[in-house]
């Protein structure tokens, strides 16, 4: 079915929007409906509309009466809703109803009111591209508002957008969409705008692209995201490999995110994948500066065991963080006193 944007082009001798009265075959219950918003002003429909008494209205009514009612956008906004309260259910109005009414907020200039219309289409994981064509082309047709600058000083809208593209399989062009609001926009991506992405790399199998995602979102502080992000991936049956692991145990280092990398670290060891070279030493020298003494000895017993690099300088800097501390104060359990004697005694 044809986009509600694509509807606006039409013989230019036509009616500014079309109504009832230019389609006499209607079924009489749209006739009455459309009736109804003609007369009525929004904050009177419900009344009305309950007085007709008219049952059975299906989805097909909704969209029908939609389409015949642009020239009352109030009234159309309050009869979808009065529809969806006393005959559908607002989870069963079709994507082309809640497309037709962003339509027709638009054409009418109720850009305020289009915008909360988004942000529920957007709940409901219902945009598309087609909602975004009939935003667009209201914009642009309204005098003095740039479409792009729209969508892009806008963090929700620009969520929005993202939903739609990567929905329609448009990874590529959420990413640049992204570049493209920080750049000439100066918007700042939240944490939800890059958990779309997160899940538009998933919908693509593009781990490539989900790395570029994981090192943005860690200099912009969206750590939080990634490590819900690994959950979701594992509950999914979806294992991280090592290099996964080091690219998000890294962020949340970088970060200060300590208890989240050190739950992190637990985890990979426990799967058998080892931290790189540069996050043995990052993550030995940040737990002990911040007297994470048990963490710290779990990081270079890992080293150990493991012979991973680079194992001379942790020994050293694990010597040098603790040898001003009291063993008592330090260790606690006889594991991590062993540990100790081991490193001060070579």
């Amino acid at each position: 079915m044809a986009s509600p944007a694509a509807k606006r082009t039409r013989d230019p001798s036509a009616p500014a929007f079309p109504t009832n009265k230019e389609a006499p075959d209607l079924p009489s219950k749209t006739r009455i409906f459309c009736d109804i918003l003609a007369s009525r002003a929004d904050d009177d429909v419900d009344a009305a509309l309950d007085k007709a008494d008219i049952r059975g209205v299906t989805t097909a009514d909704v969209e029908q009466v939609l389409r015949l009612s642009y020239a009352h956008p109030c009234a159309a906004t309050a009869f979808f809703h009065w529809a969806g309260n006393r005959h559908l259910g607002h989870e069963h109005h079709s994507p082309y109803s809640w497309n037709l009414v962003v339509d027709i907020l638009g054409t009418n200039r109720l850009f305020a009111r289009m915008w909360d219309t988004v942000d529920s289409m957007h709940s409901r994981r219902l945009l598309s591209l087609d909602t975004f064509a009939s935003v667009f082309s209201s914009l642009a047709a309204s005098p003095g508002c740039s479409p792009l600058k729209a969508f892009m000083d806008d963090t929700p809208a620009l969520n929005s957008l993202l939903s739609a593209l990567c929905r329609a399989d448009r990874l590529d062009d959420a990413r640049a969409a992204i570049l493209v609001a920080r750049a000439e926009a100066g918007t700042r991506p939240d944490a939800d705008s890059y958990a779309i992405l997160l899940e538009g790399c998933e919908a693509a199998a593009d781990p490539r692209a989900a790395r570029v995602v994981f090192d943005e979102m860690g200099s912009l502080g969206h750590a939080e995201v990634i490590v819900d992000y690994l959950d979701d991936m594992i509950f999914d049956g979806v294992f991280p490999d090592s290099n996964t692991y080091n690219v998000v145990l890294q962020l949340l280092l970088e970060g200060r995110e300590l208890r989240k990398a050190a739950a992190i670290f637990s985890e990979m060891v426990k799967n058998e994948c080892w931290p790189n070279e540069g996050n043995c030493a990052r993550a030995l020298r940040l737990f002990l500066d911040a007297r994470y003494w048990e963490t710290g000895i779990k990081v270079w017993s890992c080293v150990v065991e493991n012979g991973l690099p680079p194992l001379e300088e942790c020994g050293n800097m694990l010597v040098s963080k603790l040898k001003d501390v009291r063993l008592p104060e330090a260790c606690n359990d006889a594991s991590m006193q062993k540990t100790w004697l081991i490193v001060v005694s070579s």
